[in-house]
């Protein structure tokens, strides 16, 4: 009986690099939940794996093209599509690991387990090149030992391909469990780096996608963590309509009847939320009839229709040459929350990019705001550290004149903004801004997703917890005296202000009370409150 030929996986292809990564999305797919557990606050933004997910997505016409594409074509093309996709710290980390991974398969329409081997020592160094502060027993330590094994075997004289990633996936496997001991904060929390297990994702489905197998769910142990479900807020594209997304804010909402009727207006359907909030995604033909219909249902905000992109900035391009004014200066700002977002615009900034926690930007999306906003130069608010990498490649990119202010919360893009002057010139008012929020104090108030141990704090799911400029320093059944033992924390002087901005699942008459204990906890502040409608955090807090 005969048998069939074994592959040779000596020499590969432009279509074995495009299995490879076919699998890998799939992969990333497949295990984000599982990434996104690993959070060592335990707030609901768990993004990373859903960045990196949606990163190599950003990608995904390019590796549903029919048409044979070099090793060193599809390799560029993915490096630039994740780079104008990137989302987040992980995401932009991806892109330039993909960029590394381009660089090694330079001008190669074919290539060995060898060149494999370079390309991912080069993924590695472009992945350190991205950070400004590389920190080991993060998914940096994970790329650098999984491509140090690649090249220790491929020096052995292995050539073949599945080998050098079967060796490399055992390597990586061995430094995302490693991770735990490495970094305190991770070991202290009981987790392995969640960016780290994205990158064995890859690695996993490069090795399946090559051998033509199925993506599959990693096998690794991750302490009875349960995987957060809403990264599915963003699902599938696909190759006809309209991907429309928003998010409606109104009373008494039915999830199931607003599935019902989008079922029969498009396809891809998902209806995530509650009653008083949804984030719809679908695909149709007629994008409009989907946003008449949910402005009927409330207050419609966080808008994006995928293929209009383009036409988009085309109309807001020929308006401006057909007399729009531009402003010498103004403010691009990210912002989530009905009430946040208005108050944004009052204040005079002239785009709002949506984004926060669970929801960050693109770097094309960032730049897009950049472009379109009627101004000759621009100032940009991140106001989310886990914004600025992004925001970092969109500067970069910029033909128009733009400046990052690495604002890292809503409260400091505020006060930046409160202090922006018009008429004076960027380096004027970068100055200005900047020293507005050196002193300023910002908390955050959330409810525990799982119980765990910060700062050598017990954490119980369903806690409320207080964070007090990126330090969580309070966890309590009440959410009140989470937030009084805050204050004890940041122990504001007489004269300062302090703004409460309640987020979308707070009741009113809760908020005006906290307004009116503030006062007696803290003698002498002044206490502004606002509605900032944010989702995932009760209140926002400033101290200035």
């Amino acid at each position: 009986m005969s048998t069939l030929p074994q592959k040779d996986y000596t020499s590969l292809d432009g279509a074995d690099l495009k299995k490879m990564l076919v699998t890998a999305l799939s992969s990333l797919e497949l295990n984000a939940p599982i990434a996104n557990s690993l959070n060592v606050f335990p707030v609901p933004d768990g993004d990373t794996g859903t960045n990196m997910y949606l990163t190599l997505k950003s990608a995904e016409s390019l590796l549903a093209e029919q048409e044979y594409i070099s090793a060193s074509k599809l390799a560029s093309g993915i490096a630039y599509q994740t780079l104008m996709g990137a989302r987040g710290n992980s995401g932009v980390i991806l892109s330039q690991f993909f960029h590394g991974l381009a660089e090694g398969l330079a001008n190669k329409d074919l290539f060995t387990g060898k060149d494999l081997a370079i390309a991912l020592e080069q993924a590695s160094k472009a992945s350190y090149t991205a950070v400004s502060n590389p920190v080991e027993g993060t998914i940096l330590t994970v790329i650098r030992k999984s491509a140090d094994a690649a090249n220790a075997l491929a020096d052995t004289g292995e050539t073949d391909a599945i080998k050098i990633l079967e060796y490399s996936l055992s390597a990586a496997n061995e430094a995302l469990i490693e991770t735990e001991e490495i970094h305190p904060m991770l070991k202290e929390a009981g987790v392995i780096d969640s960016g780290g297990i994205g990158i064995v994702a890859i690695i996993d489905g490069m090795v399946n996608g090559l051998q033509d197998a199925n993506a599959q769910i990693l096998n690794i142990d991750v302490r009875e963590i349960k995987p957060n479900s809403r990264y599915l807020d963003e699902t599938q594209e696909q190759a006809f309509g309209y991907c429309t997304q928003l998010l409606v804010s109104g009373n008494n909402l039915e999830i199931d009847k607003i599935k019902a009727y989008l079922s029969e207006k498009g396809s891809s359907i998902v209806v995530v939320g509650t009653d008083q909030a949804a984030k719809i995604h679908c695909h149709t033909e007629d994008p409009d009839s989907i946003l008449n219909y949910a402005k009927t249902l409330g207050v419609v905000t966080q808008t994006k229709i995928d293929d209009m992109d383009e036409q988009h900035r085309d109309f807001l391009e020929h308006h401006r040459s057909e007399g729009t004014k531009l402003v010498p200066i103004g403010i691009v700002t990210v912002s989530t929350g009905s009430g946040i977002n208005e108050l944004f615009t009052e204040l005079g900034a002239l785009q709002i990019v949506p984004g926060g926690q669970n929801m960050n930007p693109s770097t094309k999306e960032i730049l897009d705001a950049l472009i379109s906003a009627p101004a000759s130069e621009v100032i940009f608010l991140a106001n989310n550290s886990n914004i600025v990498p992004a925001a970092q490649q969109a500067m970069s990119l910029s033909e128009k004149p733009a400046h990052l202010l690495p604002t890292t919360s809503i409260p400091a893009g505020i006060t930046a903004l409160i202090s922006f002057d018009p008429d004076a010139d960027a380096t004027s008012n970068l100055k200005q801004m900047q020293a507005a929020i050196s002193g300023l104090d910002y908390a955050e108030v959330a409810i525990a997703e799982r119980t765990t141990t910060v700062n050598g704090k017990n954490v119980q799911k369903g806690d409320s917890i207080a964070i007090l400029n990126g330090d969580l320093v309070a966890s309590h059944k009440s959410t009140e005296q989470a937030i009084r033992e805050l204050f004890k924390h940041s122990n504001p002087s007489p004269g300062r202000l302090v703004t409460l901005y309640w987020g979308m699942d707070t009741k009113e008459a809760d908020a005006k009370k906290l307004a009116e204990n503030v006062p007696k906890w803290c003698q002498g502040v002044e206490v502004d409150l606002v509605y900032g409608g944010q989702p995932h955090y009760n209140y926002l807090v400033s101290i200035e």
